[in-house]
């Protein structure tokens, strides 16, 4: 995606998620993009992404992770059409997904009219998903990573790819860090 011009300064292409609670709902897509757009003072997204494959009750606050008790399945057909709305209107330039797995791609690329752009997921060297890149290759999406230094300061992550023996080595034999 290429950066956005604003007379003589250059910014980043920008994206953005619906978030399980309380966004991840058909009718509440387009509102949270509308109110994503405006907070960021922005026309349109370059990327928008459903953050993961379930809801949760929709109870008008923001909380994460959501209560295990409150965590629903995705209509997915529904959330993935007012996505595809979200594009074909020109508020977002590409529309994707995040942390779907091969079986939940294969689910949405069975209705899609716009197939999704992006599956950004955990990937580094200590978490390489080969078979999801692999499947997401010959469909056309292209698989973006989050955390490629792994998660440290996290309250769910490691310091385990920074960390790593092998990453080690081969950083101090090149008189390189680990990033």
């Amino acid at each position: 995606m290429p950066a956005l011009a604003l007379g003589t300064a250059t910014l980043p292409p920008v994206d953005s998620k619906i978030v399980v609670n309380p966004d991840a709902h058909a009718d509440h897509v387009l509102p949270a993009l509308q109110n994503t757009l405006k907070n960021l003072m922005l026309e349109y997204l370059d990327l928008y992404l459903v953050h993961m494959p379930v809801s949760s009750k929709h109870n008008g606050k923001f909380e994460y992770p959501p209560k295990k008790e409150d965590v629903l399945p995705m209509d997915m057909k529904s959330v993935w059409a007012a996505m595809e709305e979200c594009q074909s209107i020109g508020l977002t330039k590409s529309i994707g997904v995040s942390n779907f797995s091969c079986k939940k791609i294969a689910d949405v690329l069975a209705f899609v009219k716009i197939t999704p752009a992006v599956n950004q997921v955990e990937l580094n060297p200590l978490r390489q998903q080969k078979k999801l890149v692999e499947f997401c290759k010959p469909n056309g999406i292209l698989v973006v990573a989050f955390s490629p230094l792994g998660r440290a300061g996290t309250s769910w992550g490691s310091n385990n790819v920074m960390e790593s023996k092998v990453l080690n080595a081969f950083a101090n034999a090149k008189r390189k860090s680990v990033a």
